[in-house]
């Protein structure tokens, strides 16, 4: 019932706010970096996902469950978009763990979902990092500080 209390990601967080530098778990169980570079290339080759430490991150049971279903060709192929989503919802690390596996599935020719899984492994890099919804990207104008923007003041009023 308190196996919450031993979740190293909770613990992580609670060093962070009692007053742990960031800089302290580079390269740790939680650096999504190195994590992604500690991942044999015998796993990725062979798809051994549970090589991989998805529960570190958040939503990282859900890009897992995309890559299974990516690789195994499921029918309903409920994976595609999953990686997209992690990310329009701010879930990067859990999607950049799926890119090395994407990659694979990209790079075979006979796959069926392999345009699915190409245009899945750009998502992560392609992600806003001004932490912007996706939904306001294409009202962009330029020159403008969209940090700071306030949306457009009505029209006056006519007496």
């Amino acid at each position: 019932m308190d196996a919450w209390r031993k979740d190293p990601t909770l613990a992580t967080c609670a060093a962070l706010a009692d007053g742990a530098e960031l800089s302290s778990f580079v390269g740790g169980p939680f650096d999504v970096r190195a994590v992604v570079a500690g991942i044999r290339p015998e796993a990725k080759d062979r798809f051994l996902l549970d090589e991989v430490p998805w529960e570190h991150f958040p939503q990282g049971d859900h890009a897992r469950e995309a890559v299974h279903l990516l690789r195994t060709g499921d029918p309903r192929h409920a994976g595609t978009g999953v990686v997209d989503g992690l990310c329009a919802n701010d879930m990067r690390a859990a999607a950049v763990l799926a890119v090395p596996f994407l990659i694979r599935i990209a790079a075979d020719a006979r796959h069926p979902y392999r345009a699915d899984a190409l245009a899945d492994v750009s998502h992560p890099a392609r992600a806003r990092g001004d932490r912007l919804p996706r939904r306001l990207v294409g009202r962009r104008r330029p020159g403008r500080d969209h940090r700071r923007h306030r949306p457009p003041a009505p029209p006056p009023r006519r007496p």
